[in-house]
């Protein structure tokens, strides 16, 4: 296809008028967008032709179950928060990247690297949201390249988290379908997104008591203009780095972070072989960092999906995180037993929570926002990551004829440094991104970091 075959435009899709009282936790989250990018295969104009009808029509019929993502998000007058107000619609630009973004070819045969992929052409999230002016719930956008469409969302985290962005594409993905089979039409229209009662009016059985939620701070320090960089911290920007691991080097890799006694997931042994790899990286950035060793805590930081906790569907779409730590003197974290050992200390911190220590955190919200610890040291010794292991069955879902299945899926998020999992991928296999200066990218191949188990995608 050529550039000529494509007409770059804006198409406004709108929905039914709806109205939505959010809970505590999503109006007074710090606005930004979550994005989720979709590599189809698009071989010839024809089926493009065929995929931007279908994504039309299953647009529409998304808006019809989650009639907020046409809506537009205002701060509240007193300041406190944000709400949804109705807005223009739901935009889906339609763009030709093709000679800026390697072709679909190109991209399967390395794997679809995040570097390949640069938010700054592919998330359509808008650049000012502060607040002072509408902007929208939700933004997509349809790329074209050689031989394939690269499919973004970006989704305000006033509307959801990561779980609900989850749920609304698999509604989309059902809808897309139901364009061409309408014998696939979901078995229900029940609208989502806009019942929020029950963190609305959440109680707790216990006080809320900042000591109990580790993650959390209430006064979150802010560093001196004239404090000098800490000797952890990147001095040129970093680069995220996908790495590939086989299900068998998985199951190693989940064997060797198993203490002698305990469980840990494969999920555990991921998350603790990039803490450990990459606070090693940072560790050793120069002879000032070396020498902060002795004395330095090594922080571990990752949002968890609560809705178990709180008695929400799984397909619940709003906010329903609660942030995790973990912590381990830097002499543990790199001794020869820092990979069991890191992995014991972030599986306590996932069983260390209990119903009644989310619900007294959803509640104290409504009266004022609990910042986020990892704020503090997110570059230099504390480490957060994200993750979307668990969200597997998004490669099983059928878009329809023209769509197919989806060839890889990524979080073009930041134009800067992420750490995340990916979704465990169908042959059992596992995709990670972690995030170094580009000079540092061949030590994530040291035996001790990712060498013995996974694929560093350069």
């Amino acid at each position: 296809m050529t550039v000529q075959d494509v007409v770059e435009e804006s198409i406004w899709i709108t929905g039914p008028s709806s109205t939505v009282d959010l809970a505590p936790l999503d109006t007074r989250h710090p606005e930004h967008y979550g994005c989720r990018l979709l590599v189809f295969e698009c071989d010839t104009p024809e089926r493009r032709n065929a995929q931007l009808t279908a994504l039309k029509q299953g647009l529409e019929g998304l808006l019809q179950r989650c009639p907020i993502l046409d809506g537009s998000v205002l701060a509240n007058e007193d300041g406190q928060g944000r709400h949804i107000t109705p807005g223009q619609g739901l935009e889906l630009s339609v763009k030709d990247l093709s000679a800026s973004i390697p072709s679909f070819s190109t991209l399967k045969t390395t794997h679809f690297p995040p570097s390949s992929l640069p938010a700054k052409l592919l998330n359509p999230a808008p650049l000012d949201v502060s607040g002072s002016q509408p902007y929208p719930t939700c933004k997509v956008q349809y790329t074209l390249i050689d031989g394939g469409i690269l499919l973004s969302f970006a989704f305000s985290h006033v509307v959801t988290d990561g779980a609900g962005a989850d749920e609304i594409l698999r509604v989309l993905s059902l809808s897309t379908r139901n364009s061409y089979d309408p014998a696939h039409a979901p078995t229900t229209t029940e609208t989502i997104g806009l019942d929020r009662t029950l963190l609305r009016n959440i109680t707790s059985p216990i006080a809320f008591d900042i000591a109990q939620h580790k993650a959390y701070v209430l006064d979150p320090a802010t560093a001196s203009p004239a404090e000098s960089p800490h000797p952890f911290r990147a001095s040129t920007p970093e680069i995220p780095v996908l790495i590939r691991i086989s299900k068998d080097n998985l199951s190693l890799l989940k064997a060797d972070a198993t203490p002698d006694s305990g469980f840990v997931s494969s999920h555990d042994a991921l998350a603790a072989l990039m803490w450990r790899s990459v606070f090693h990286i940072r560790a050793h950035r120069s002879s000032s960092a070396v020498a902060l060793l002795p004395t330095t805590e090594a922080k571990f930081f990752m949002p968890s999906d609560a809705r178990r906790h709180l008695g929400l569907d799984r397909a619940y779409v709003g906010n329903a995180v609660y942030q995790l730590t973990a912590s381990l003197s830097a002499a543990t974290l790199l001794s020869d037993a820092g990979l069991r050992t890191a992995a014991a200390a972030i599986r306590a911190a996932i069983t260390d929570v209990k119903p009644e220590l989310v619900e007294s955190y959803m509640q104290e919200l409504k009266r004022r926002w609990i910042g986020w610890g990892f704020m503090q040291n997110y570059d230099t010794t504390g480490f957060g990551m994200g993750s979307g292991w668990t969200s597997t069955e998004l490669y099983e879902w059928d878009w329809g004829d023209a769509f197919g299945r989806v060839a890889s899926y990524r979080f073009p998020g930041s134009e800067g440094a992420d750490n995340y999992i990916l979704p465990k991928r169908l042959d059992g296999s596992a995709e990670v991104v972690v995030s170094v200066m580009p000079e540092e990218v061949h030590l994530l191949e040291a035996e001790d970091m990712f060498g013995k188990y996974g694929q560093v995608v350069r």
